[in-house]
């Protein structure tokens, strides 16, 4: 994220520099269109989460917090495999890898969304 941040700031720069060398339209459209992008891509490095607060319910539900004053989130089960788990509702999707958790709590997530993915199927 930092890197892609990183590359369109380098490209606001240049293409205003290169509009205040020598101004036509076309090059005064791609600054404004790059500083419309650093724009957003800091809003989102912004709203980037730190620790993501995962919790099991009785009935295998995988409940999400991203902060503490965030109300819990139902997350469904879209990928399990030994190497990834991939959640998602309709906010988006989160991954979790083996090395996020421990190896006790990633394999009882595991078998939490095997479950409740077969409970949906039938």
């Amino acid at each position: 994220m930092r890197l892609g941040l990183g590359l369109t700031c380098a490209a606001a720069l240049l293409t205003g520099a290169a509009t205040f060398v020598s101004p036509t339209p076309l090059r005064a459209l791609t600054a404004a269109a790059s500083a419309a992008a650093l724009a957003a891509a800091g809003l989102a490095l912004r709203r980037q989460v730190g620790a993501v607060q995962l919790r099991l319910t009785p009935a295998a539900e995988v409940l999400m917090r991203a902060d503490e004053r965030a109300e819990p989130r139902l997350m469904q089960s879209l990928f399990v495999m030994p190497w990834l788990i991939v959640l998602g509702d309709r906010g988006g999707t989160l991954q979790v890898w083996p090395d996020r958790l421990g190896a006790q709590e990633y394999r009882r997530l595991a078998v939490a969304c095997r479950w409740r993915r077969l409970a949906e199927k039938a």
